[in-house]
């Protein structure tokens, strides 16, 4: 068969498998009963065993949450190079990994939705046009919705007072609004409040914490009390 193999049989049909490319002589010496070979009975024949082709695609995106839109393109596969080449590629066949599948003709891109979170793989198989194939994966990861972020309720105020005196406010809430866990012994009212509202309330004023839902504000000196506010 030209690649060290050789085979001796009684019947007029039989086959070889070549495991690489190439260009090989076989050569068929037949002999009667007698053993007796002759030139004249010594056939020789060449066969070329083609390079498959190369399978490689892109993908947009390897993970996603369900629905998972994937998005392929197999134009990085190719023919082999040289003499022993199959030619162009004539065939993309893609398998999802989920039961399902997509085989189109030259156009090498595709697209699937998965539904159902899990790790699928995609393979892609490609042929030539004297029918050699090669195969290429990649993995893709279909992940669950994650679940809704607990979101604190935000605090409402339900009361606002003075004190006789129109120098001191107390605020109550209807929550824990002292989220920072600011000191009852800490007076500065920027600790507690924005720079913006701190401004409205005189030089130097300040805050305490009387409960974890309560402030108490002494206003400074300069802030400016409307009827009303």
């Amino acid at each position: 068969f030209g690649d060290g193999e050789m085979l001796s049989t009684t019947q007029p049909i039989t086959q070889h498998r070549y495991a690489s490319p190439g260009e090989y002589t076989v050569s068929l010496n037949v002999s009667d009963s007698d053993t007796i070979v002759s030139p004249q009975f010594v056939l020789n024949q060449t066969v070329r065993v083609l390079q498959p082709p190369i399978a490689a695609f892109g993908i947009n995106t390897t993970s996603g949450v369900a629905p998972f839109v994937v998005a392929v393109n197999g134009s990085a596969s190719h023919p082999a190079s040289g003499s022993l080449s199959g030619g162009a590629i004539v065939q993309y066949a893609w398998d999802w990994g989920d039961g399902s599948s997509t085989t189109v003709g030259a156009s090498s891109m595709a697209a699937h939705v998965y539904t159902v979170p899990a790790t699928y793989t995609i393979y892609l198989s490609v042929r030539d046009a004297f029918g050699s194939t090669a195969t290429t994966t990649a993995t893709v990861y279909c992940l669950a919705e994650p679940p809704a972020a607990d979101i604190a309720p935000i605090p409402q105020l339900t009361s606002s007072r003075f004190s006789d005196s129109v120098t001191q406010i107390t605020m109550t809430f209807d929550s824990p609004t002292n989220r920072a866990g600011v000191s009852a012994f800490e007076t500065s009212c920027s600790a507690s409040l924005t720079a913006q509202s701190v401004m409205l309330l005189g030089t130097n004023p300040l805050c305490v914490w009387t409960t974890t839902s309560s402030l108490s504000i002494i206003l400074g000196r300069g802030a400016t009390v409307l009827v009303g506010d």
